[in-house]
């Protein structure tokens, strides 16, 4: 894939998080969620990092949560799995499938604490 794919593929996937509530380079600011202006220069700024990060072959992502780890591993797995092409699609959607369960296992455990 050529680097401009690339770069027009992560602005897409940063436009697709912000419409689902997730905005990376986004200040709590009320007003500056929703300035679509500011929206596009997060957009810019993320996939530079993101084509930085894809040249390096290093990602940096953070520690695990202890009660998330499963998930994370998995979801490190299937990231690990894209990265290998069309051969890891099915192992990849699996991963990502079982990390989504365990972590609404997760999440509901945690809610169950709350409610306790």
């Amino acid at each position: 894939m050529s680097a401009v794919a690339v770069r027009e593929s992560a602005k897409r996937a940063y436009a697709r998080m912000a419409a689902l509530g997730h905005r990376p380079l986004a200040s709590e600011n009320a007003e500056h969620m929703a300035d679509a202006g500011r929206l596009e220069g997060e957009a810019r700024a993320y996939t530079d990092e993101f084509l930085r990060e894809d040249a390096l072959s290093t990602f940096a992502i953070g520690c695990a949560d202890d009660a998330t780890t499963v998930a994370l591993v998995f979801t490190i797995e299937a990231a690990r799995c894209m990265c290998a092409g069309r051969v890891g699609d099915s192992a990849a959607a699996a991963l990502l499938q079982a990390a989504a369960e365990e972590l609404a296992r997760v999440r509901k455990k945690r809610e169950q604490q709350v409610s306790a």
